[in-house]
């Protein structure tokens, strides 16, 4: 799996589920549920995966906060259930031994 393509792509999931579950602005999602701790460390590692892409460490910190994220989100909110499943499966998937 090209690990730079699937975490982009599954960027760009996470950002669509964060926007339709649990709220990063300090707000409560459907489920009276709060975010943005996960959310802020998930930033945090997406600035330095990008920042350097070849870091072994860099790439699990972004595949772990990136499922506390998600499983975040799966548990404020009855929709995307399917899809957050998927997106934390893949991102568990990603081999960071070859970035």
């Amino acid at each position: 799996m090209n690990t730079n393509k699937s975490i982009f792509g599954m960027l760009f999931i996470a950002g669509f589920l964060l926007i339709s579950g649990c709220k990063k602005d300090g707000g409560t999602g459907p489920l009276g549920c709060k975010a943005e701790r996960e959310s802020a460390a998930y930033q945090q590692a997406i600035e330095a995966y990008v920042a350097d892409p070849s870091s072994v460490e860099n790439c699990e910190r972004l595949k772990q906060t990136a499922t506390t994220l998600l499983e975040k989100i799966k548990n404020c909110t009855l929709a995307n259930r399917k899809e957050l499943e998927e997106a934390i499966a893949q991102y568990e998937d990603i081999d960071c031994t070859n970035p």
